[in-house]
């Protein structure tokens, strides 16, 4: 693995409702890499528009496809920003993740009855 792949961004919090979303619990998550989330079908060229966007601290909004604890696939709108201290040194990231399950799954059915037709 890169160097930067083991110095990156870890969980230090999560709320109820992405443990809800998630299954996993905040003590579960704690100090852990946010990959734990993707798998076998989440996007190669999605994750490294997330990780080029974490190496120069720039904020990025992207849907990906993430996994529950139970290897569940859900959609995510995923909106990751940096935050600076007092002095302007980059601190950490506040990550937001909206499901996106649903409305995902429902333009898929719409998309795919506008070909049948």
């Amino acid at each position: 693995a890169e160097p930067f792949e083991d110095l990156g961004p870890r969980v230090i919090y999560a709320n109820k409702a992405f443990e809800d979303m998630s299954g996993y619990q905040l003590s579960e998550l704690f100090g852990k890499t946010p990959r734990i989330f993707q798998g076998e079908k989440t996007k190669a060229e999605d994750r490294a528009a997330i990780k080029n966007a974490l190496r120069r601290w720039e904020s990025i909004k992207i849907e990906i496809l993430n996994y529950t604890k139970t290897k569940q696939e859900f959609f995510v709108e995923l909106s990751i920003n940096p935050r600076m201290d007092e002095v302007g040194w980059y601190t950490h990231w506040v990550s937001i993740q909206r499901d996106a399950t649903h409305r995902r799954r429902t333009q898929e059915q719409i998309e795919n009855q506008a070909r049948l037709a």
